[in-house]
């Protein structure tokens, strides 16, 4: 569990340090905050639940029948399963907030379709296997590419064959041909 937490905290910073001056002082303070208080409610669960597997070990029979275990045992759910999973959320919409207030997703969203198509780990399809993975990309984010199957296809196979291929040109088309998915 530490790992796991050091590691979320590693990823928190690295992600501020990305955004730089970009980042908006209250979706930070947001995104910081319900981070920290993530990894912290994490912590105590664990804390407890491991409190109650050692006092289990020590006597078994009797700690399962004692009020102790069900007072631990309602602690450590009612942190993890009510408290952490609601910071869980402010996280992950304070993390979206920022990253659409950023444009940050642009940037993201340029990585599933330059790699495979760029170094060809396939022998046959790369393109098609970039431009899927944009394609899943996009639709995760509650979104859709409007172009045309047609159109799509002419503009990443141009980019590929004519070695014409930036993530500029990618982001500015995909900035022109997503559209937020129909609810």
């Amino acid at each position: 569990m530490p790992f796991a937490g050091i590691a979320f905290l590693w990823f928190i910073g690295v992600l501020r340090d990305r955004l730089g001056e970009l980042e908006d002082q209250c979706f930070a303070t947001v995104f910081l905050g319900s981070g920290l208080l993530f990894v912290a409610m994490m912590f105590a669960s664990a804390a407890v639940n491991g409190g109650i597997i050692m006092a289990y070990r020590a006597r078994p029979a009797a700690f399962l029948d004692s009020a102790m275990y069900t007072f631990a045992h309602a602690v450590a759910y009612e942190i993890m399963d009510l408290y952490a999973v609601k910071m869980a959320a402010v996280f992950m919409i304070s993390t979206s907030t920022v990253a659409i207030y950023t444009g940050m997703f642009a940037r993201a969203g340029r990585r599933p379709v330059g790699k495979p198509a760029q170094n060809h780990p396939f022998i046959d399809g790369n393109k098609r296997t970039g431009f899927a993975a944009t394609y899943t990309f996009v639709a995760i984010n509650d979104a859709r590419i409007a172009a045309d199957a047609k159109a799509a296809y002419v503009f990443i196979a141009g980019l590929y064959e004519s070695n014409d291929f930036t993530f500029e040109k990618l982001a500015a088309w995909l900035r022109d041909n997503v559209e937020p998915a129909s609810p």
